[in-house]
């Protein structure tokens, strides 16, 4: 065998290799992407059973603090009242914010809520820069009433979501 023919089978068997190399190198990067996506996915669904567990937690919380303000209101601990409305303001504005975008409705829920807490907030103020003028405890706390329910429905909701309502 000459040197140009050993040569030239030198070059195809190099070139065989290096193909062969190459194709295990786009399997093994195939299989890193998959194992990468993967990855992801589960981390994913973890940050939402975190965000998920939490919002169930501020809630039951929420809930609470709904009856307590109620409490509040009607032994006319009206400075108490006003605090607690403004915490209860807070902590929804949060839960708000952990809620999935992709879950709009319970966001808009909790929006809708927000603003009619900011209403009573005002009123209090008011009430209380104005000492003539009283609360209607009976209407509020009827609100509070709706709110308490509203919250406990969406509270069953995240904490049971195939057996809570219409998912």
């Amino acid at each position: 065998m000459t040197i140009n023919k050993l040569s030239f089978i030198i070059t195809i068997v190099s070139s065989l290799i290096t193909l062969i190399g190459f194709i295990i190198a786009i399997i093994q990067i195939m299989k890193t992407k998959k194992i990468s996506k993967d990855a992801y996915s589960a981390a994913s669904e973890a940050n939402s059973a975190i965000k998920n567990t939490i919002v169930i937690a501020d809630l039951g919380s929420i809930i609470k603090s709904i009856q307590e303000l109620q409490s509040d209101l009607l032994n006319e601990k009206n400075d108490v009242a006003y605090l607690h409305t403004k915490a209860l303001i807070h902590s929804l504005i949060e839960i708000r914010q952990l809620i999935n975008p992709s879950e709009n409705d319970k966001r808009v829920i909790i929006t809708e809520i927000i603003t009619q807490l900011g209403g009573i907030l005002r009123r209090q103020l008011e009430t209380s820069i104005n000492k003539k003028e009283k609360i209607d405890i009976f209407k509020i706390n009827q609100k509070l009433s709706e709110f308490e329910i509203t919250l406990s429905e969406l509270f069953v909701k995240i904490k049971f979501p195939f057996s809570g309502g219409n998912q």
